[in-house]
């Protein structure tokens, strides 16, 4: 029932939108990896500049001026809670966005490294004085920029393919 022309238009209008379709996919998932790399190499070196400024707190003791430190985390709202350990594991110092971070356990020490969870991406730093490790730095971060910023993407990717069927 279709003519020639007809068939071919529709031929060629799929074929578009598959291939905007697929490319859009990529450029998002690309988004999505070089961001979550993005992230951990922000928070890491977050984490090694905590760690320098706070050995001295560590080194003497000095809970007040290690909470007061961890306190500036406060300008980046993505960080979702902050602790430091002292060399035997123990919870030293410690910083919380909001009252829900405040009332989750801190987690046990674990080694220097970061992986993503569901909601969030947390990372464990040793905090050095000389070449002795006195103490552990963690932080999480929450996910929401990354969020945002895919959800952007997508709904670009999808008025283009829109826009590219239309026409």
């Amino acid at each position: 029932s279709f003519s020639v022309a007809q068939k071919i238009t529709i031929i060629v209008t799929t074929t578009s939108c598959v291939a905007l379709l697929l490319s859009s996919t990529v450029l998002i998932a690309h988004h999505i990896t070089s961001n979550l790399v993005k992230m951990v190499e922000d928070l890491s070196t977050l984490a090694t500049v905590v760690g320098n400024n706070i050995e001295p707190a560590l080194s003497d003791g000095d809970q007040d001026r290690a909470k007061h430190l961890l306190s500036a985390l406060s300008a980046n709202s993505h960080i979702v809670s902050a602790i430091t350990y002292n060399a035997t594991g123990v919870p030293f110092a410690r910083y919380d966005r909001d009252e829900i971070s405040f009332a989750e356990a801190p987690p046990a020490v674990e080694p220097a490294g970061s992986r993503f969870l569901t909601d969030s991406l947390i990372l464990f730093r040793p905090v050095f004085k000389g070449s002795v490790q006195i103490g552990t730095v963690y932080i999480k971060a929450d996910l929401a920029l990354l969020n945002q910023s895919t959800k952007r993407y997508a709904l670009i990717a999808l008025v283009g393919l829109i826009v590219s069927a239309l026409l």
